[in-house]
């Protein structure tokens, strides 16, 4: 019986692998926007649309995709857990790391492309 109860636990673990990808992958981020209005030509109403826009991705991005990624159910091993179970835990853990700072990175990246362009509308306002 003991040689089945770790046959079964191997299994347990090796499935709770297998899903751990699958579970994380219905976190799935916003559609982040691909381009911005030129600040040196851009009318405030652009740039104010655009601000709406990147403040919507940046909302979405904080409080449905890192909320969804960051709430995904990954127990911790029990007391007298398998090296595979521990092995299981650690990798989902390091997955939602991954999937978090991704997410975090693009929101990033989409908000210093947008404050580039706030900074030349600026300047393209001062010279006027």
């Amino acid at each position: 019986m003991i040689g089945f109860s770790r046959i079964a636990a191997s299994v347990v673990a090796l499935g709770a692998i297998a899903v751990a990808p699958v579970s994380l992958a219905d976190c799935t981020p916003p559609k982040a926007p691909t381009s911005f209005p030129d600040g040196k030509k851009a009318t405030l109403e652009e740039m104010v649309a655009a601000q709406k826009l990147v403040k919507q991705y940046v909302a979405e991005v904080e409080d449905v995709y890192l909320k969804c990624v960051d709430s995904e159910p990954n127990p911790v091993p029990a007391e007298g857990a398998t090296a595979d179970q521990k092995k299981a835990y650690i990798a989902k853990e390091a997955a939602k790391a991954k999937q978090h700072n991704a997410g975090v990175a693009d929101e990033e990246k989409v908000s210093g492309q947008f404050n580039e362009q706030i900074k030349i509308y600026k300047a393209a306002q001062a010279n006027k």
